[in-house]
């Protein structure tokens, strides 16, 4: 069983883009997860993003059944 989603998942899942959500997870506006700086590089922070499938099952639709309805 996945635990996790992937950015172009969770994109797929909810529909937007991908700066739109990662935009969100930084911020911390979009409560499905979050965005771990991993490091700095010229003073521009890399993160990692933090998407658990449980905390999208408040949108009324399991990850799962969304796959099946393809």
């Amino acid at each position: 069983m996945k635990l996790l989603l992937n950015v172009e998942e969770a994109c797929s899942f909810l529909q937007m883009n991908e700066r739109t959500l990662k935009s969100g997870l930084i911020s911390g506006t979009l409560d499905i997860g979050s965005a771990i700086i991993t490091k700095v590089i010229n003073n521009k922070p890399r993160y990692k993003y933090h998407i658990p499938i449980k905390e999208l099952k408040i949108y009324g639709i399991s990850y799962e059944d969304f796959l099946e309805t393809g």
